[in-house]
């Protein structure tokens, strides 16, 4: 159900969905917007005054998103000098025309070299992602293992997802799988995930129980949670199967 209400002169219109295990209100923002998740039969006058008593919080995470999706460009277009994320960073891309038939690689101070035969938007494109992948894999399952011997725990089997719209996993069979595109984002976040994959060998699910544990690991998991929903649809997009 969609509502709206006036928070400081700003109309604030939100997803409302009640719950009838809920027994306070609680609050969600991303890159969908605000939902507000209310006990089953809460009244209005309720659910505004809990709005008014975190319109702080609501209205700051709304503008961080707000300003987060903004500042990734909307699409790519692969030629000499183009932008693109990587480790939390706006990179740029220097291509060099080649007459080898095998691409070379080299990054230093957020430029990317490619050296190339091929220099046209879609050759650039794959080579750019098949690269980002190398990295991914040599970056991501190592932090994994260091972060796993920290919390002493153990996984049976780890490689990377390419999943549109999920950051990780974790079977009951205690496979861990980390998105590729996460080597798109700063190292605070991977960790944040990385956390969150690894917490769910102990508990596989969602209870307070977990969450518990994320925190004790992350404390700062709900601000790393609320920035992956505001960038993930664009790195998704950015960079499609």
């Amino acid at each position: 159900m969609i509502c709206q209400s006036v928070v400081h002169g700003r109309i604030l219109r939100y997803t409302l969905k009640r719950s009838a295990r809920r027994r306070s209100i609680g609050f969600k923002v991303d890159h969908h917007g605000l939902t507000v998740i209310a006990p089953e039969k809460a009244a209005t006058a309720f659910i505004e005054r809990a709005l008014k008593a975190k319109n702080s919080w609501i209205l700051n995470a709304l503008d961080k998103i707000q300003s987060q999706q903004e500042n990734l460009p909307a699409q790519i277009i692969w030629q000499d000098g183009a932008l693109f994320p990587y480790l939390g960073k706006d990179c740029r891309l220097r291509l060099v025309k080649t007459l080898s038939t095998r691409n070379r690689f080299s990054f230093s101070d957020c430029w990317l070299t490619l050296e190339t035969a091929k220099a046209d938007d879609i050759s650039v494109a794959t080579a750019v992602k098949i690269w980002l992948k190398q990295q991914a894999k040599e970056t991501l399952l190592s932090r994994l293992a260091d972060q796993a011997e920290t919390m002493q725990l153990t996984y049976t089997k780890a490689a990377l997802s390419n999943a549109t719209g999920r950051w990780g996993s974790c079977t009951a069979k205690r496979h861990i799988r980390l998105n590729w595109r996460l080597i798109l984002t700063d190292w605070s976040l991977m960790d944040y995930v990385i956390i969150h994959e690894l917490s769910h060998l102990v508990e596989l699910n969602h209870s307070p129980r977990f969450w518990a544990l994320v925190e004790l690991w992350y404390p700062d998991w709900r601000e790393a949670r609320q920035k992956l929903n505001a960038i993930g649809t664009k790195l998704f997009t950015l960079f499609p199967e």
